[in-house]
This record gives C-alpha cells, sequence and structure tokens, in this order.
C-alpha cells in the first residue's frame, strides 16, 4: 500500500556532503512545492555512515525545524555506496512470501554479500517451471536502522528507503526517456563517481568509484562546495575514474552478458562543480553516446526550474509503489 496517495510528499537525499528535501503535492513533477539543501560539514558521514552522530542529530533536528518536517512521513535514501545488488535464482518452490527468509538461509552458502547483517529487497525478473530469476537490492541494516531511529528521534516519520540511483532513473523515465538499450548512469558527485548500468529499467551492475583529490580542499562557499586547489588535481582524478568507468563497461559487455550486449548510452549527472566540463572529456573517452542530464529543461507549475542537483531528490518524491 502507498502512504502517500493523494497526500503531500516529502523526500529526503542524504549524501556524505548535503542532505537536499523535496516537498510535493501528488506524484507530479509540476506539483513539487519546495526544494531545499543543507551542506554538511566534512567528516560527519564517511561512505555513508555517520562518523559524528552527535552532529548529524543536530543536523536533522534542525532541517526539522526549518523545513516543516515535524510528524511528517518522510522518504529517504541510503547512501548508494553501501548498497549491493546481485542477480541470484531462487527454485521456483519458494513462494513469494518466503522469499525474504529464503535469501537469509543462503547467505554464506550460494548468496555471497560483502555485507555482515544485511537488510533485503528482492525483485522478481522472471520465472520458469524451476526458478525464479531475483535481483537482490541489499544493504547493511545496522545503517538503515541508524538512520530511521534518528529520523523517528526528530518526530519525522520514515516509511519508505530507497536508493539515490533508482530515484534519479525514476526523474529520467519521468522525463519522457524509455531505454531499449543498456545504459551506463554515472552520478559525479565531489569526492566520487557511482556508476550504475541499466537494463530497461533493471539496474543490473553499480560501483562507486572515488573521485582522487585533496578532500581538504573542497570549502564550503556561499552555500556552494568550492575546490580551492587547482582545476588540474580533479581533471587527474577523473581520468582515472574514466579508466575505472572502462574496466566496468567492458566487464559488462564480456562477462555479465558474455560479449552479447553492451552499453549503448552514458548518462551523467550529479552536483561536482564542474560537472559540464568533466561530461566533455566523457564524450571524448567513450564511444557510447554521452548525455547530460543536467541539460534538460525542468520546472514546476509556478515556472521555478528544477536545477539539476534536485533531480535525485524529485524522482524519490514521485515513487509510486513502496
Amino acid at each position: 500500500m502507498n502512504p502517500f496517495t493523494n497526500t503531500t510528499r516529502h523526500a529526503l537525499i542524504i549524501h556524505d556532503h548535503v542532505i537536499r528535501f523535496v516537498k510535493a503535492k501528488r506524484s507530479s513533477l509540476r506539483e513539487i512545492e519546495l526544494m531545499e539543501e543543507r551542506f554538511i560539514p566534512q567528516g560527519v558521514l564517511q561512505n555513508g555512515r555517520i562518523v559524528e552522530l552527535d552532529t548529524f542529530a543536530t543536523i536533522l533536528q534542525e532541517i526539522t525545524d526549518e523545513w516543516k518536517l515535524r510528524k511528517k512521513k518522510v522518504m529517504f535514501t541510503i547512501p548508494d555506496s553501501m548498497a549491493v545488488i546481485r542477480r541470484h535464482q531462487v527454485p521456483i518452490t519458494v513462494h513469494q512470501d518466503e522469499i525474504r527468509s529464503h535469501l537469509y538461509m543462503e547467505l554464506g552458502e550460494s548468496l555471497h554479500l560483502p555485507i555482515e547483517q544485511p537488510v533485503f529487497h528482492a525483485h522478481e525478473i522472471s520465472a520458469n517451471e524451476e526458478t525464479r530469476d531475483m535481483l537482490i537490492f541489499a544493504a547493511p541494516e545496522e545503517n538503515v536502522v541508524m538512520i530511521s531511529k534518528l529520523l523517528k528521534e526528530v518526530h519525522i516519520k520514515p516509511v519508505v528507503a530507497d536508493l539515490v540511483n533508482l530515484s534519479l532513473f525514476r526523474f529520467y523515465e519521468l522525463m519522457g526517456f524509455r531505454e531499449e538499450e543498456h545504459m551506463m548512469m554515472l552520478q559525479v558527485y565531489p569526492t566520487h563517481v557511482h556508476a550504475t548500468i541499466f537494463d530497461h529499467e533493471l539496474p543490473l551492475v553499480m560501483r562507486t568509484i572515488p573521485l582522487e583529490s585533496n578532500s581538504d580542499k573542497w570549502k564550503l562557499d556561499y552555500g556552494e562546495l568550492r575546490f580551492t586547489g587547482e582545476s588540474e588535481e580533479l581533471l587527474s582524478g577523473w581520468r582515472d575514474a574514466e579508466d575505472e568507468i572502462g574496466k566496468l563497461l567492458n566487464f559488462y559487455q564480456y562477462n555479465y552478458q558474455s560479449g552479447q550486449s553492451s552499453v549503448g548510452k552514458i548518462v551523467v549527472s550529479g552536483d561536482h562543480p564542474l560537472l559540464e566540463k568533466l561530461t566533455e572529456l566523457a564524450k571524448q573517452t567513450f564511444t557510447q553516446k554521452v548525455v547530460g542530464l543536467f541539460e534538460l529543461e525542468a520546472e514546476t507549475k509556478r515556472q521555478e526550474r528544477i536545477e539539476a542537483r534536485f533531480y535525485e531528490a524529485v524522482g524519490l518524491a514521485m515513487k509510486k509503489e513502496v
């Protein structure tokens, strides 16, 4: 059941460096009423894990007051860097309501995850007379529970946990795109790139790639992150990331798809200050068609432009199924 049917939606995207918020009346792009962001001091969150608990709790209390989230039902995201996707076969004799418990029993046996205590979501891709082909989404239970607990402590009602890349892909589809080919989505942030390869709407492979730069040189300036070092440092880190992206494209084509399919399009989004420059470099590097999602024109019914850095939060707010 969807707790947001015909009600106002509240969506929080949580990154290491920023929390972004979108409030929307119903699941309509033009019904967005509010877009806000709050930058997080360096070191409070690291790779999605809460390092400075008291500081993060204080920030949550402040945004609850500023954005009027008290007693509101809120959707939030799990950091993509903490999530894992696996394709896994389950016997057809396992009923739908037993799949989760079956997966827990297979942990460490036929299902191997780099997470000690995961929380699961399972999506059935297809089924035949013998097996169900499942796409497994997993994340550390401790992290999901901690974020949910902190939200409850500031009187927010967390109702849905989603992935950032799925939220961004939802926005992509809302803008009218329908993929008939294999597509890679690159979310480029100041310190890392998150790459996800989709086959139609299914995310089959994802990987987080660090952007090597001196993190101490990222400073908050008038509400925006700016890099105080030389731009060549950032470009050097991007070139290294491009090498890893290339390896991932080859892995997907030759290992995952056994040479039968390959990525035909790369879609770039994110909030890196040099995003447009990095996108142009990607166009020069990769043979695939490269598209900057930031080039889209999206606005609310009040003709307020939706900035690209809010696309993820908008996509989360538009989530229809829970």
